[in-house]
């Protein structure tokens, strides 16, 4: 009833303002066509009388469209540019009311009462009394006026130490712009922001801070920044920060990422400077070589650094003319350089200097006497020629002495020769080996010679990419003798040598949980597997936990129920996989569900996967976790069945176009009152 009776009320409102409208489009084409007619007939005096008073009521219409525009920019919560066309009316009729009220209530809607009340003001002052709207002027202000008599700013009455709590949380959370939301709402919020560490602490320039609030508050803010990332600079921005570093407004700083740095090597030379002394970690991300200072001069500008990324796009060179002050032992933990080419000669002069390194990235690198080079380095723990090691987060990694993590990703640069060497040399402490190997010297087939006597007795995580037949001895050869292996990942792997190497790893290693099979083609998955199967009851196979296939194209439903026979499985992954039928997907789930031991399920980018096949997944009591990615053949109602089935779930996880909005609504409310994790 009262929505019926608002829309009674406003029906009036809306015909008067329509019916004014068209009265003043009526009178602007009269007044066209007049002038018209006077120029015709050689009245010109008439004809410029006729147009001007046009032009004239052709601003009053513009602003009558505008105050629309605004309006609905306002109720949308798109202030600012609700201001601008307010604006925009104002310029249009600088001396009639409405631009001054539609102004001034989209500030008064953002609760900003007071730059509301100085624009009431305004057009008080500059609209004429009979303005049929001057007396809104007047109450509008009045409204503000006594709205912000009632306000209660919770900064001034709450203890600094909840407030700064508050603003941190508001910076956390904020998706969209902090400085909008906060800074202008007062002077008081804005000294206790600026005065927050807690809002400061980590700063983004191209993130949620806009630049007019960053220099602004530099000499407020600045001594609470700990974290800055300054993303592609211009000529402006640069003097003001370097000035801000100058003058000590940045005296905290630990953490400084450089992006984009195209302002010259001496200014990046000054700004560093100041930021010596406090400096822990430097990230430097250029593509413009003569810009950047040499790894030497960082290295002397900054003596305390612990973490130091050096990335160009020209060949990386130490030292400068003058290399007097360039520090004989540096801090450095952990070193990452990336350029068009790294020489051996580069890292036999900075490794020495470097004694407490511990992680080392090199791309582009020169592997030629590098285990010589690597005795300066008795703490290094990590080390990846182009290639960044991953971490793999149920391999813990154990404190040995030596390399623990190895990675590699071959080209023109990287010998079998100088693989095989870091391979031996640090076999008895490596536990984690990422290679991924191109064949650059297929002429040589016993290149890897060197690895047949190679055991990895720590050795828990092997990933291997092999892109041609002739490389895929090494892998053989890590195989063989790696008694604690718990993971192995094989990619890329062609028809001839993937089913041996497969059988490999599951005979090789008693303790393997996780087998991870991705982008094999022509691949015999189905013999190996059930090779797997026929040595398992003589206790020769590993008891598998987790099984993920991606994007195995040749694979079928063979492998589907060898899997299904594995009474060990916690964890299924299947991805974009097209041989695999429906049938098959049915029959491995209900030869599953009589094991109790299958807590994921992971489905993503299979056709196959159909409302028929759902059912099957409700069965295995002992499932806690599904996640359907990309299935476009379920449905809506076949997933809301599912879940409504399967009370026992822990994590849901749907990310599927074809299902509704309703469908997900429906989902998120079941699992929120069972207290379960879900994700759409």
């Amino acid at each position: 009833m009262k929505r019926k009776a608002k829309e009674s009320h406003d029906r009036p409102k809306k015909q008067k303002i329509s019916n004014r409208l068209e009265d003043k489009s009526d009178t602007w084409i009269r007044l066209h066509h007049s002038s018209i007619e006077s120029l015709t007939n050689g009245d010109y005096d008439a004809a410029i009388d006729s147009s001007l008073e046009a032009v004239k009521l052709l601003d009053t219409l513009k602003a009558m469209v505008l105050d629309t525009c605004a309006s609905a920019y306002a109720m949308k919560g798109m202030f600012g540019s609700a201001m601008e066309a307010a604006e925009k009316m104002i310029e249009c009729t600088p001396l009639t009311a409405a631009g001054y009220l539609r102004a001034g209530d989209t500030l008064a809607l953002q609760g900003k009462h007071h730059d509301a009340i100085q624009l009431f003001n305004k057009g008080v002052q500059k609209v004429p009394q009979d303005d049929e709207q001057y007396a809104s002027l007047t109450e509008h202000k009045a409204a503000s006026e006594a709205q912000t008599d009632k306000r209660v700013d919770f900064f001034k009455s709450l203890p600094s130490e909840v407030t700064n709590i508050i603003i941190g949380k508001i910076r956390e959370d904020s998706e969209v712009d902090f400085d909008a939301i906060c800074m202008d709402v007062s002077k008081a919020w804005r000294n206790a922001i600026a005065d927050c560490p807690a809002a400061w602490s980590n700063v983004w320039m191209t993130g949620y801070l806009p630049e007019r609030a960053f220099f602004t508050l530099l000499p407020l803010a600045g001594r609470h920044i700990q974290k800055l990332c300054m993303d592609h600079l211009n000529e402006d921005q640069c003097p003001r920060l370097v000035k801000g570093v100058v003058d000590n407004q940045l005296r905290n700083l630990r953490d400084f990422r450089v992006q984009g740095w195209h302002n010259g090597r001496g200014p990046l030379l000054t700004l560093l400077k100041p930021l010596g002394t406090t400096l822990t970690k430097l990230e430097i991300l250029a593509d413009a070589v003569p810009h950047i200072p040499t790894l030497g001069s960082v290295l002397t500008i900054c003596p305390r650094l612990e973490i130091l990324c050096y990335c160009i796009s020209g060949e990386l060179t130490l030292f400068s003319e003058d290399t007097t002050s360039v520090p004989k032992e540096c801090n450095i933990s952990s070193l990452t350089l990336t350029s068009a080419f790294v020489s051996a000669g580069v890292l036999g002069e900075i490794l020495p200097r470097c004694p407490r390194i511990q992680d080392l990235i090199v791309s582009k690198g020169e592997m030629t006497g590098l285990t010589t080079i690597l005795d300066s380095c008795p703490q290094l723990k990590k080390l990846g020629f182009n290639t960044i090691i991953p971490s793999i987060p149920d391999i813990p990694v154990d404190d040995l002495p030596g390399i623990q993590q190895f990675g590699i990703y071959s080209s023109d640069l990287a010998e079998s020769a100088d693989i095989c060497s870091i391979l031996n040399r640090y076999q008895s402490t490596l536990q984690i080996i990422d290679i991924e190997l191109q064949d650059m010297h297929s002429h040589l087939p016993d290149r890897w010679a060197g690895l047949r006597n190679f055991e990895g007795k720590n050795l828990k995580h092997l990933t291997y990419t092999g892109r041609t037949p002739s490389m895929n001895t090494i892998a053989t050869a890590i195989l063989r003798r790696c008694p604690v292996l718990q993971s192995v990942t094989l990619q890329h792997l062609s028809a001839e040598e993937s089913t041996s190497l497969l059988c490999e790893a599951l005979l090789a290693a008693p303790n393997l949980r996780t087998l991870t099979l991705s982008e094999l083609w022509g691949v015999n998955i189905p013999d190996a597997m059930l090779f797997f199967n026929e040595h398992r009851a003589k206790g020769k196979a590993s008891s598998l936990r987790k099984v993920c296939l991606d994007r195995c194209h040749d694979t079928s439903d063979e492998i589907l129920e060898t899997l299904g026979s594995i009474e060990t499985l916690e964890q299924v992954e299947i991805i974009n996989c097209p041989g695999m039928t429906e049938v098959g997907l049915c029959d491995l789930f209900f030869l599953l569900h009589g094991y109790k031991t299958l807590k994921t399920v992971h489905l993503q980018g299979m056709e196959t996967v159909t409302d028929q096949v759902l059912p099957y997944l409700v069965d295995i009591i002992s499932l806690r976790e599904i996640a359907l990615v990309d299935v476009p053949k379920v449905s809506g109602d076949a997933i809301e069945d599912l879940v409504d089935r399967m009370e026992r779930l822990e994590s849901v996880k749907i990310d599927c176009p074809q299902i509704g909005s309703r469908t997900k609504k429906w989902i998120q409310e079941k699992l929120d009152e069972r207290k379960s994790r879900v994700v759409l």
